[in-house]
């Protein structure tokens, strides 16, 4: 079951997904395949700024590399038309 997994999330990951990265990260990290973690943690590291915070919070702290992460993005402002509304 596990090469399945993996080819799956693989092909997913190719196109783009962040999903796909983290839990191929995550699924390594389980099998006690760190360098492999790393490597899926690094490459959603070069993606910052795509992806959710909470994933760039985790690959920062699991990669090794906290002291190379910025700090976390903003929250995305409202627009003048969305806060006149509320």
């Amino acid at each position: 079951m596990w090469p399945v997994a993996i080819g799956i999330l693989e092909k997913i990951a190719a196109s783009g997904s962040a999903s796909a990265l983290y839990n191929l990260a995550r699924l390594h990290e389980e099998r006690g395949r760190d360098k492999s973690a790393r490597h899926y943690w690094l490459q959603l590291l070069s993606r910052d700024g795509l992806i959710p915070a909470a994933y760039l919070h985790i690959a920062c702290k699991n990669s090794s590399q906290a002291k190379n992460c910025g700090e976390p993005h903003p929250p995305a402002q409202k627009s003048a038309t969305t806060t006149a509304q509320t």
